[in-house]
């Protein structure tokens, strides 16, 4: 390893605020493993606290009444002085620092009303089991953030939101000129604290500063931090690397970015960062010298494996400061922004790949390298004792089901409390059975991709599930009490009116059900890196652009065989998402959710009202299972027989005769977790004789 090196690592604004993205940790605990010196920064919740702070919003407001259309937020101009008397209790409360000041929150008047404040209705905060003093507390205060986030973005920040910053400006930037222009002009008012941040953070003895930049979202941020440091720190080698550049500039041409980057890496940063930092020859990277994009690439070069890299260090990252939004009352939807999730990869890659619309030639999809389940839950508790967090979230593309079983077995042996979702296919391996073991080992909630809800596109969509298996699968995750989140496309290649009309039926159906919480509705879109963008003709597509100017080069315009309009349909398609994610009007023909103009146009759905009930009715889960295990509690031999707690802790006794009250027993305690001495459950030859009692307390096979 070069002698003296340092390296600053940062999250460029904006990802999220409630928890920190894990590429940097991730990269952290690489550098720090080779012995570098490493220091880490999360700018996006670094740059959110400077703005909501009594200075920030004294500055901002100067600002925004400066601003040709200040008239348009007039009325919080005029609450500057709440604002700022209210901020640093708002905040406080939101990084649950203080809990006891939600009762001060919610009293009328103490949280400036601003247009989204103002609507917040303490009725929306009865529930069956009474008034939800804290989630209303929250949402006043995230609304009144929201409120200041509304001004500075419709005054001097139109780029910013709390989640992207400058996204239209990076998003299908086939010409780094958009880029270039907004380099070029003076740094906005929240670009200008940004920069006074960095005086801070990259430290003149640094030696190399790397931006993880995963989305558009982050791209001008992350360029303007080039820029400064370029200006302040030249002796520091500014490198990007993340989700964006690899996808989005594998064909990069334009050396003017060069001007504000040393160099670009592409897909895993772990092998390209050593070279670099021990000086040898580069790998996978992009440099620039004297305006020419020099690409370094090495045949005989090796991703570090998936399961020799360790786990990410949150350590450096402030992680009592996060704050804890909610914008929602929908259990699912609000886990995105609600509460501080550890984030961890079980798998490197999709165990699947084969989905036509994915990035599948890509290395971050294909590639494909698991961790074994004890080595996923060993990370899980060397976090926890890290950060004295139980809570994470798992971010692969679609976790394993087998690494999930063997997480679950490996956390329930282990005696772990810990919460944890992620992402996931709706695979025929979850059974009601498997599903029920992992919530009991934490698992409270799954998204995954339903995509189109219509049998004969979803066939084409290459998920390799049908309708009748999505529909069994979340059943299964809801009898278990697993909340399920559903990724929801329209517009596919070949999809017609009737095909969307048809998968909304579908998704009401199941949304009724109760087997879906919440959804999203995406307008597909050809990327350069899918099945259709790789051969577009054989999806009766035709691309119609950007023309490619020599940056980034991924989401592509077309137009498909049907032509149909689907833009029309979004609205509609957002306004019934949103009753149903509040439970409401899920009896509601689906077309009475479209403008009157458009429903007159709609066919009738072809799906039959009782679809959902046929198809699990004829559904029949894979055979073959042969392993089990006891959920249930304590075990205890009587005189007439054998009592027992059951999963819910329940205690129940059953009349048996001495010898079945001891094979029972002794089969019931051999199938527990605790008493495992290895991480696989028993074997067992058949479960004929088992009474049903054994599965109604805990007994699953998996």
């Amino acid at each position: 390893m070069a002698a003296s090196q340092k390296v600053c690592v940062v999250i460029p604004p904006m990802t999220q605020v409630n928890t920190p993205y894990p590429s940097a940790p991730y990269l952290t605990a690489w550098l720090r493993q080779l012995g570098v010196e490493t220091h880490q920064h999360d700018l996006s919740l670094a740059l959110a606290l400077r703005c909501f702070s009594p200075q920030g919003i004294t500055d901002l407001c100067v600002a925004v009444a400066a601003h040709s259309d200040a008239h348009m937020y007039q009325s919080i101009l005029e609450q500057q002085q709440a604002y700022v008397a209210t901020i640093d209790t708002v905040i406080a409360f939101v990084q649950g620092k203080d809990l006891s000041l939600a009762e001060q929150l919610v009293q009328p008047g103490y949280v400036p009303q601003g247009p989204r404040s103002g609507a917040v209705d303490s009725h929306d905060f009865y529930r069956e089991d009474g008034y939800d003093l804290h989630d209303h507390a929250r949402m006043l205060a995230t609304q009144m953030l929201l409120d200041l986030v509304d001004c500075w973005h419709a005054t001097i920040a139109p780029e910013f939101s709390l989640t992207a910053y400058g996204e239209r400006i990076a998003e299908s930037a086939s010409s780094y000129d958009s880029l270039a222009t907004w380099l070029a002009v003076p740094a906005d008012p929240l670009m200008q604290i940004l920069e006074q941040m960095l005086e801070s953070i990259v430290a003149v003895d640094d030696s190399m500063l790397v931006i993880t930049c995963p989305f558009p979202g982050n791209v001008p941020a992350a360029l303007r931090i080039g820029q400064w440091c370029k200006q302040h720190r030249p002796q520091v080698q500014v490198v990007l690397g993340g989700g964006y550049p690899s996808t989005e500039l594998r064909d990069l041409q334009d050396a003017r970015i060069g001007a504000v980057l040393d160099a670009i890496v592409l897909d895993d940063g772990e092998e390209p960062l050593r070279r670099m930092i021990n000086g040898t020859e580069k790998h996978n990277t992009y440099t620039f010298e004297n305006n020419v994009v020099h690409w370094h690439y090495d045949a005989k070069a090796c991703p570090v494996p998936f399961k020799e890299r360790p786990a990410p260090d949150y350590s450096g990252l402030p992680l009592d400061d996060y704050l804890d939004l909610l914008d929602t009352v929908n259990p699912m939807h609000r886990l995105w922004n609600e509460g501080q999730w550890i984030k961890l990869i079980a798998a490197h890659g999709c165990y699947w790949k084969k989905c036509s619309f994915c990035d599948t030639t890509l290395p971050y999809i294909a590639d494909y390298d698991p961790l074994r389940a004890q080595a996923l839950a060993d990370f899980m508790d060397q976090l926890h004792e890290q950060t004295g967090q139980n809570g994470f979230h798992l971010t692969d593309e679609a976790a394993p089901p087998a690494v999930l079983v063997g997480l679950a077995l490996e956390l329930l042996r282990r005696g772990r409390s810990y919460r944890w979702w992620g992402n996931i296919r709706f695979d025929r391996y979850f059974t009601v059975d498997r599903c029920r073991l992992l919530a009991a080992a934490g698992l409270c909630a799954v998204s995954g991709g339903v995509e189109v809800a219509e049998p004969s596109v979803l066939e084409r969509v290459g998920k390799g599930v049908d309708i009748p298996q999505v529909s069994a699968v979340t059943g299964s995750f809801a009898a278990a009490g697993i909340l399920v989140h559903a990724y929801l496309m329209y517009g596919f290649p070949g999809q017609t009116v009737q095909h969307t009309i048809d998968s909304m039926e579908i998704v009401r159906q199941l949304m009724a059900a109760e087997f879906i919480q919440s959804g999203f509705w995406h307008r597909f879109t050809v990327t350069a890196h899918s099945a259709i963008g790789q051969n577009p003709a054989e999806w009766g597509v035709v691309i119609t652009g950007p023309e490619f100017q020599g940056f980034a080069r991924n989401n592509l315009m077309h137009r498909d065989a049907t032509d149909e309009d689907h833009d029309r349909l979004t609205d509609g398609l957002n306004n019934a998402l949103g009753c149903w994610m509040r439970g409401e009007e899920l009896d509601q023909d689906v077309r009475a959710f479209f403008h009157e103009d458009i429903a007159q146009t709609l066919p009738e759905p072809y799906v039959e009202e009782d679809a959902l009930e046929q198809w699990l009715a004829h559904y029949e889960e894979p055979a073959g299972l042969r392993r089990a295990c006891w959920l249930g509690g304590a075990l205890e031999r009587t005189a007439d027989g054998l009592t027992c707690i059951d999963i819910e802790g329940d205690t129940h006794h059953y009349d048996l005769d001495q010898e079945t009250a001891q094979t029972l027993r002794e089969l019931l305690v051999a199938a527990s977790p605790l008493h495992w001495q290895q991480a696989q459950p028993p074997q067992m030859k058949s479960y004929q004789e088992l009474p049903e009692w054994c599965f109604d307390c805990g007994l699953v096979l998996v």
